[in-house]
């Protein structure tokens, strides 16, 4: 019951930090968008994200891969102990991504926020959609409407939805990310 009350509380205070994010400046040149892209935890699901986040064309250092759970499960060599991990310690009594864990990801502030965690969390919900990031991107859930500026809906498969949300990023005019 206790769990319940605090989910209802920190999906509130997700909401709330959403509707009065004030969103930073959009790069004029895709290629130096700061990223912050929260990954899954499943190892499938986890290297399908990372060959979708290997296509960002943008500097190594402008990508902020992160992982919520006790560990990373996998990464390409290029990311080793590249990756950011929020663990159960990192999150208030709601659940939510502590104030400092906020800070290291909103400053500088991203550019874009792609979130491919699923199921929903507030704790996603808040780290990327209440971020200041100008375009904000998760996977569909009821409750993540509110948080994000586009839902991809994974229909055949967690890789055929990373196509179809890279197709969609790479129509935007002008573009918000760059792909190699």
């Amino acid at each position: 019951m206790f769990n319940a009350f605090r989910n209802r509380l920190g999906y509130r205070a997700a909401l709330n930090a959403t509707q009065r994010r004030s969103p930073g400046e959009r790069p004029l040149d895709p290629h130096q968008a700061r990223i912050l892209l929260l990954l899954p935890d499943d190892e499938e699901f986890l290297r399908a994200a990372w060959r979708f986040a290997l296509e960002i064309d943008v500097p190594r250092g402008s990508l902020a891969p992160v992982v919520f759970g006790e560990q990373v499960r996998y990464s390409p060599d290029a990311f080793a102990g590249g990756v950011d991990v929020v663990t159960p310690k990192d999150l208030d009594w709601r659940l939510l991504p502590s104030k400092r864990v906020v800070e290291a990801f909103w400053n500088p502030y991203p550019h874009v926020a792609i979130d491919l965690t699923s199921p929903f969390t507030a704790a996603s919900g808040y780290l990327a959609g209440a971020s200041p990031a100008h375009f904000r991107v998760g996977l569909y859930d009821k409750a993540a409407e509110p948080f994000y500026d586009f839902l991809i809906a994974p229909t055949d498969s967690f890789d055929g939805a990373l196509r179809t949300l890279k197709g969609y990023l790479q129509s935007i005019e002008p573009p918000v990310i760059a792909f190699t």
